[in-house]
C-alpha cells in the first residue's frame, strides 16, 4: 500500500486549483509552505490503450439479505470525451430522466413491474460503462424488468426513435447542469481542476458543451446501437426468500 501511494500520489501526478478572491503572491507562498518539501516522484506510466471485449453475455444471479430484487445491466462504452460519450448521455435522458421518460413511463407507471429504473453513461478516462439499473416492483421479478427494458430500448432504436423535443430537452438539461456546477467558487475550482487533469486544458468547458449542442436524434440512435449491440453483463440480486428450491 505504501509503495502504491508513493508511486501514484505525488506532485508529478496531481493538480492544484486555488479559486476565489486571493493575492497571487501570498497564495504561491502558502503553496510552497505546505507542499514545497514534498519530493517529486518518478513520472507515472502513460495511460494504456484499453480495449476490453466481452466474448459473450454473462448473467450473474446472487441471493442476499436484501428486501427487494434489483437488476444491473452493463455494457462497455466509449471513454470520457471520446466520440459517442455525449450521445450516450442524451440517450440516458431520453430513457430515464423524469417521469415522462421512456423507461419510467412504461415500466414504472404503465406496466408497474418496476419501482425504479434508470439508464446512465458512467464516463471514465480509459473506458466507460453504460448501465441500466432497476428495482422490481412487489410481485414481479428482475427477469420481467429486463425484458421490459429490452423492449423499450428496441423501440427507441427502431421506429420509436428519440423525438426532436426529447433530444432538445436533454441538451437543455445538460446545459443547465453545467452552469449550476459553476455557481459557486468551489464548483468553478473543481471544474477547472477536472478539465485540467483530464484534458490538459482548464478552460475546456466551451469544448465540452460543444459536444452536446449539435447532437441529433440520428446521432443518438447510431451510437446507442453500436454500444448496445455488444455483449453485456446482467447482475440480478434477489432476496434469500426468493431463492428457488435446490438452487445454491
Amino acid at each position: 500500500v505504501t509503495q502504491f501511494f508513493k508511486k501514484w500520489y505525488g506532485p508529478q501526478n496531481a493538480s492544484l486549483v486555488i479559486s476565489g478572491d486571493f493575492d497571487v503572491d501570498e497564495a504561491k507562498a502558502l503553496v510552497e509552505q505546505y507542499f514545497g518539501d514534498i519530493p517529486r516522484g518518478a513520472d507515472v506510466p502513460a495511460r494504456p490503450e484499453v480495449a476490453t471485449v466481452l466474448e459473450e453475455d454473462e448473467t450473474i444471479r446472487q441471493y442476499r439479505a436484501v428486501p427487494e430484487q434489483k437488476l444491473w445491466v452493463a455494457y462497455i462504452a466509449p471513454p470520457l470525451y471520446a466520440d459517442g460519450d455525449a450521445e450516450l448521455d442524451i440517450f440516458s435522458s431520453v430513457l430515464s430522466s423524469g417521469k415522462d421518460s421512456r423507461l419510467y413511463k412504461e415500466l414504472v407507471m404503465d406496466q408497474q413491474i418496476a419501482k425504479s429504473v434508470s439508464a446512465s453513461q458512467y464516463s471514465r478516462g480509459l473506458e466507460s460503462i453504460y448501465v441500466f439499473t432497476a428495482t422490481a416492483a412487489k410481485g414481479h421479478t428482475t427477469d420481467e424488468v429486463l425484458a421490459g427494458i429490452d423492449e423499450v430500448v428496441a423501440g427507441v432504436l427502431g421506429e420509436e426513435g428519440p423525438t426532436e423535443d426529447e433530444v432538445n430537452a436533454a441538451k437543455a438539461s445538460y446545459e443547465v447542469g453545467y452552469y449550476s456546477r459553476i455557481r459557486t467558487i468551489s464548483g468553478k475550482g473543481d471544474m477547472l481542476n477536472s478539465y485540467n487533469y483530464a484534458t490538459g486544458t482548464p478552460g475546456y468547458i466551451e469544448e465540452d458543451m460543444a459536444r452536446y449542442l449539435p447532437i441529433t436524434s440520428g446521432d443518438v440512435v447510431e451510437v446507442a446501437e453500436r454500444v448496445l449491440e455488444g455483449h453485456r453483463v446482467m447482475l440480478h440480486i434477489w432476496p434469500e426468500s426468493d431463492r428457488p428450491e435446490g438452487v445454491q
